[in-house]
């Protein structure tokens, strides 16, 4: 669970966190249909998450696979 001090400052909120540790712990990234099933959310909503997210975490979209490359702002 993120502390309320880091929500405060900017961080993200349990479901971009469980969405970029979805996207971390994946071997050789995922696709958008496999992200969607893993995390339970609905495509807009998981589509917000990433675009919103896209440069505090480094997820990047290659070859139709998320990826993240750098780690992000609350652990």
């Amino acid at each position: 669970m993120i502390s309320m001090n880091c929500l405060m400052n900017g961080g993200m909120s349990e479901r971009e966190q469980r969405v970029c540790d979805v996207i971390k712990n994946s071997q050789n990234g995922i696709r958008f249909n496999a992200l969607k099933n893993e995390t339970g959310l609905h495509q807009e909503i998981l589509t917000r998450i990433i675009r919103r997210n896209t440069e505090r975490c480094g997820i990047s979209n290659n070859l139709g696979k998320y990826e993240i490359h750098t780690t992000y702002c609350c652990p």
